[in-house]
């Protein structure tokens, strides 16, 4: 069996999770073989995780000969340059969420969600999407987008109703519950101290992409929206507990 050689760009969290994926993959013969970041923290994260090489740059690793897969676990603003990049360089390219988004660019007022318009970050979003996928097809290598969403049965079967009836999507309304940011800076305070959220010791959300993009609204317990649903949940309780 043939060994596939991974290069893992990045050793943040969510570098954490593909190595922890990595190691339950069955069937296929795979190592990581290098990792690249420039903190210091790279050395002993690949120390952690015996990984062989390490790289001190983006361009380094890509240019390893040996190196089959590049996943990228960067900072999202990151993500289409390195995925053109890579495949450039003749890789198949693993990225982490999200593939694209807008995150500013020169010239724009801060915070940029209150004085950009969406109209013009959703253009320039599908600009972006679009000449990726070019780069993409261009380079007739595989391109595999680490999003586990993508694959559940709602977002499957409305993708195949599309295909067939080759229509378009008019109107498409979702929801989603997240306890904000999991990585280890965003549980910490300017002075250091272990940011809490409740009595339980749980850290409190700070917001990953969308804050950096000017749009995130931390999922506080004190935060108007929850209080209602907490409320809610509340109440829908005492109503079961008092017909029980």
């Amino acid at each position: 069996m043939a060994r596939i050689r991974v290069g893992l760009v990045g050793c943040g969290f969510v570098s954490e999770l593909h190595m922890y994926a990595y190691k339950r993959v069955y069937g296929v013969d795979v190592e990581v073989k290098a990792v690249a970041a420039r903190g210091d923290h790279v050395v002993a994260f690949a120390r952690h995780h015996q990984i062989p090489g390490v790289y001190r740059s983006f361009r380094n690793l890509i240019d390893d000969a040996e190196i089959d897969v590049v996943d990228i676990c960067t900072p999202p603003n990151l993500h289409t340059s390195m995925i053109v990049e890579a495949m450039q360089a003749g890789k198949h390219v693993i990225c982490e969420k999200p593939f694209a988004g807008y995150f500013g660019r020169e010239g724009d007022r801060q915070p940029i969600g209150k004085h950009v318009p969406k109209a013009e970050m959703y253009r320039h979003v599908l600009e972006e999407m679009d000449a990726t996928r070019a780069a993409i097809e261009r380079s007739g290598k595989l391109f595999m987008y680490a999003e586990d969403w993508v694959y559940a049965p709602a977002v499957t079967k409305t993708a195949d109703i599309i295909k067939a009836t080759k229509d378009k999507i008019l109107f498409m309304k979702g929801e989603e519950s997240h306890s904000g940011s999991h990585a280890a800076h965003a549980a910490q305070m300017g002075d250091g101290r272990r940011r809490l959220a409740d009595p339980h010791g749980l850290p409190s959300p700070v917001g990953g992409a969308l804050s950096q993009a000017g749009r995130g609204q931390s999922a506080r317990r004190d935060h108007p929206r929850c209080q209602r649903d907490l409320r809610r949940r509340h109440c829908h309780g005492g109503s079961q507990a008092g017909g029980a």
